[in-house]
Formats: C-alpha cells, sequence, structure tokens
C-alpha cells in the first residue's frame, strides 16, 4: 500500500485532485493507492508523527502559515525516502525544491498527464524503495528501517524485539520474534535461528556450534539444532543458490 498525502490551503483545488488521482488510479490500478487531504503543512506533519509517514507528498509551496518548502524540510528529517511533488504557481522556488530532494515541480495550471507522469515517476522510485526497506511502527512513531542496515534482532522481553543496526544504534519494537520474522523473510538474507534471533546472514563473520559472529564485532548464542541449518543457508546465500 502506497501512502500519498495532498496539502492545500485553498479548500477549491481538494476536489480537483481528488478527481484527478481517482483517474489515475483507475488508469493504474496495479498501484495499491490511499490518499490523504490536509489543509495545512502542521495538520499533514502532525498525522505523519502520530500515524503513519507518507510515501509520496504533494505539496502546495504557498500556503498560510508553513511553506510546503518548509513541511518539506521538516518531514525530510524523519523520511528520507519519500518522493515529494511540488505544485505552485510560480518557477521562483525551483532550486529551493531541489535543496529536499524533490522529484518533480509542477506549475500552474498543469494538465492532468503531467501530473501523471510525475506520480508514475515517484511511484517507480517509490515501489523500488519499499522492497528495500521496513516501516514498523515503535513507541516514538513510524521508523523506516534498511534491510541492508540490519545486522540482526533478538527478544529482549515478552513480545518485545531489539532490532540491531550496521551503525550500531538498537532499535525496540513491541512485535513476537516470529512476527517480526514474517517482514524480515520477503528479503533473503535473513535466517530465523531459534526462538528468539533474527540474523542477517551478510553480516555473519563466523559460525561455530555454539555461537554466530558479526562483523560488528557483536555475537549470539544459537542452539545446537540450529547450527547446521545456518551453515546450509549462509553456504548457498554465497554462492547465491537456493536450499
Amino acid at each position: 500500500m502506497i501512502h500519498l498525502a495532498f496539502c492545500d490551503d485553498d479548500v477549491a483545488t481538494h476536489r480537483t485532485m481528488h478527481e484527478m488521482l481517482s483517474h489515475y488510479m483507475n488508469l493504474y490500478p496495479q498501484y495499491e493507492l490511499k490518499i490523504y487531504f490536509f489543509t495545512s503543512p502542521m495538520e499533514l506533519l502532525c498525522y505523519a508523527e502520530k500515524n503513519i509517514s507518507f510515501d509520496i507528498l504533494l505539496l502546495d509551496i504557498y500556503m498560510k502559515g508553513m511553506s510546503g518548502i518548509e513541511a518539506a524540510k521538516e518531514f525530510r528529517q524523519k523520511n528520507t525516502e519519500a518522493g515529494i511533488i511540488f505544485i505552485t504557481a510560480s518557477r521562483e522556488h525551483a532550486l529551493d525544491a531541489f535543496s529536499v530532494d524533490a522529484a518533480q515541480y509542477l506549475v500552474k495550471p498543469y494538465e492532468e498527464n503531467e501530473l501523471f507522469a510525475a506520480l508514475n515517476k515517484v511511484f517507480k522510485s517509490t515501489l523500488n524503495g519499499q522492497k528495500e526497506k521496513l516501516i514498523l511502527k515503535t513507541a516514538s512513531g513510524i521508523i523506516y528501517l534498511k534491510y541492508q542496515d540490519i545486522v540482526f534482532t533478538e527478544t529482549s522481553k515478552k513480545n518485545y524485539q531489539i532490532i540491531h543496526m550496521i551503525q550500531g544504534e538498537a532499535v525496540e519494537i513491541r512485535m513476537t520474534s516470529a512476527e517480526l520474522f514474517q517482514h524480515l523473510s520477503t528479503n533473503q538474507n535473513f535466517f530465523r535461528c531459534g526462538a528468539s534471533f533474527n540474523l542477517n546472514l551478510q553480516y555473519i563473520r563466523q559460525i561455530t556450534r555454539e555461537a554466530v559472529f558479526f562483523d560488528t564485532g557483536e555475537s549470539v548464542a544459537i542452539p545446537y539444532s540450529s547450527y547446521k541449518k545456518i551453515k546450509e543457508k549462509f553456504f548457498c546465500l554465497q554462492m547465491n543458490t537456493d536450499i
């Protein structure tokens, strides 16, 4: 599911945008799109903080209180992956748009096909990015983690997992180890070890009968029954084959 937010303090534009996006979804039914409408940047930012961080933003630039550029800069502090499309009546902020890595800059009045072309560009990037990242909810809000940045996960207490990152960070989430592995298993590098650990095989440096050692210097004790299976999976990953 792709979550798209449209923000413009001119409520009259919402109906037009709704019609265009409805037409877009009819033309491209393969995209699972959920649309949210906001009349102020602060409303959008608060919603993203408390609920879900959006995959695509359609932002008017000239709005009361906070401009679309300012909203995008604040949004980027928490989400560097989302596709941003600016909609405005002037070209004078084009350079500012590049500062937040905007995908497109549409000048009013724009044609429906221009919007669709911009969305197609963002969708291609977003869908590719979703294959490489994990979206989870924590006590402090929504987080986006890249699969390649996760070294291993371990159970800390009942229904809580700690995710160990390659950067040295540790993220705690409320979820069982099995539930977390359901998300991780879409990436072939992950292996579930016993009831408590999910391991990223690409970071394993050494495997013994008692433990697995990672490139980060960390290690985890493994059940004896998992030793053979880990070795087989690790070997097949290195050889780019399936077991």
